[in-house]
């Protein structure tokens, strides 16, 4: 199940910013389309919105790593996100 919600999220919203790093306006590492999309789709479920914005998060950290970055900075985001709870 979460894993469409997940592929919902990443996808760029184009009216807002065509770039991985997109809009952070609240500056709390998340764009802000993906935010309001986990928003909405948690809003009567605070544990999953907490766990969906931590995964998106980390995501966040991983995608827009710079090119030159470690094997071991990868693997440590990698870790952070694969122990992230998003079930009950």
């Amino acid at each position: 199940m979460w894993a469409k919600d997940l592929e919902t999220m990443i996808k760029l919203n184009e009216a807002i910013d065509n770039s991985i790093e997109g809009t952070d306006s609240n500056h709390n590492l998340v764009r802000d389309d993906v935010e309001n999309y986990i928003k909405k789709k948690y809003a009567d479920d605070e544990f999953q919105k907490i766990m969906f914005l931590e995964a998106a998060k980390k995501i966040q950290q991983i995608i827009t790593l710079p090119n030159n970055s470690t094997l071991k900075a990868h693997k440590i985001l990698d870790k952070e996100l694969l122990q992230i709870d998003t079930c009950r």
